[in-house]
């Protein structure tokens, strides 16, 4: 949904009670109020930290990073069948678990503390887990609800992290952006803009587009169970380097996204399984339509 001249600023609101919620917020709590030990919504990542680790250093960069943004200390509460969003105060102190592992333990480690059930109401809605392999070799997990994170956020996370740590070990101050405003700002500034004529308009827009979509007749490997259970796999294939280049070339001698090509090569794969043209597929769309946003871990 985009901004435009005519909706307002975006400014902090009062911090005082529980604060209103995004309708995409709004929309994720109640998936989670049906299945509430779902880590289907869990967005999770481990990476590799290899060197000397300090880490009293990691353990402040970490409480630095919980302070600034308000969304890792956002939790979310009924109030009259509705969520509302609840910010506490930032720690005093962070300590970070640190376990021995061995290589072979990492994957299901990790696996453990990512599907681990969140509840939303008490929070916290992260978790960060530190493995030491060896002296100088360690794995970080990170795992934060997608009710307060998206994947933009997650690079946040890592870039802010290390700034954070680099900046503790050499007693320099991390040089970071601004945030002027925080996700509860921009829930308040999406609820009085997206009322009325223009929630009806951009909701009208969308009834159009998606009227009478067809379903994609796409051959499966097993049947669609009665319950959704979030259960998936990804296939990574590295393709050459010449093909990535010239596809992005193609993208820029067309002015067109390279979205849009990865897009419509999967559409010709899709028409010869199906045998249809028309064909409704999505992709992933960060909302960061302002540039106050750009900077912020949020949903």
């Amino acid at each position: 949904l985009r901004g435009s001249p005519t909706s307002p600023m975006m400014v902090p609101v009062s911090r005082d009670g529980p604060l209103v919620c995004t309708y995409q917020q709004e929309g994720l709590w109640l998936v989670q109020q049906l299945d509430p030990t779902s880590a289907a919504y869990h967005i999770g990542f481990a990476t590799r930290l290899r060197g000397a680790m300090q880490v009293p250093a990691l353990e402040r960069a970490l409480r630095a990073l919980v302070a600034r943004h308000e969304a890792l200390r956002t939790r979310f509460v009924a109030v009259d069948g509705l969520p509302r969003q609840v910010i506490d105060p930032p720690p005093a102190a962070l300590t970070l678990p640190v376990v021995e592992l061995a290589q072979a333990q990492v994957e299901r480690w990790a696996t453990d503390i990512i599907r681990r059930p969140m509840d939303l109401a008490t929070g916290p809605l992260y978790r960060i887990a530190l493995a030491r392999l060896a002296p100088d070799e360690h794995v970080l997990v990170v795992v934060v609800h997608h009710v307060i994170a998206d994947g933009l956020s997650a690079r946040i996370l890592v870039e802010e992290l290390a700034a954070l740590y680099a900046a503790g070990t050499t007693g320099d101050e991390a040089q970071l952006p601004d945030l002027p405003v925080q996700p509860a700002d921009h829930a308040a500034w999406q609820r009085g803009w997206l009322t009325g004529g223009e929630l009806e308009r951009q909701l009208g827009y969308w009834r159009e587009r998606l009227a009478d979509l067809p379903t994609v007749d796409f051959p499966t490997d097993r049947p669609r169970p009665a319950r959704p259970t979030g259960m998936g796999a990804g296939v990574g294939r590295r393709l050459p380097d010449d093909l990535a280049a010239g596809a992005r070339a193609y993208a820029r001698r067309n002015h067109v996204s390279f979205l849009a090509v990865l897009q419509a090569a999967l559409l010709v794969v899709l028409n010869r399984y199906t045998g249809q043209t028309d064909l409704p597929i999505g992709s992933v769309f960060s909302g960061r339509t302002r540039a106050e946003l750009e900077p912020l871990v949020g949903y």
